[in-house]
């Protein structure tokens, strides 16, 4: 029973993850894709995280799919402040702009 659930929520968030890639954001769909087709392959098929574990040389599945998750993680906080701060350097830029237009129509 918590297999079909889970498969059923990577289905989703496979469906989200083709939504993001349809609408531009390319690496994000696709990551969102790819992390739901293996984590649904691993949900069927256990043993298959033992053995890809035990080719990487770590001790068990689960303690693989901690150390990929985390690394994933890392990689979408770095990206997602990176994005952060370009975002708030067109806005400083955007504000800058409307300012030095507001300051033209005073004068």
């Amino acid at each position: 029973m918590i297999k079909l659930l889970l498969i059923c929520c990577f289905a989703i968030n496979i469906f989200f993850g083709l939504g993001i890639f349809y609408r531009g954001s390319r690496w994000i769909g696709t990551s969102i894709v790819l992390v739901s087709v293996a984590a649904s392959f691993f949900v069927v098929s256990p043993e298959l995280t033992n053995s890809i574990a035990s080719l990487v040389g770590v001790g068990r599945g689960a303690d693989l799919i901690v150390y990929a998750l985390f690394t994933i993680f890392l990689f979408a906080m770095v990206f997602f402040v990176r994005s952060h701060l370009v975002l708030d350097e067109k806005i400083t830029k955007l504000t800058r702009f409307i300012a030095m237009q507001n300051r033209r129509d005073f004068k």
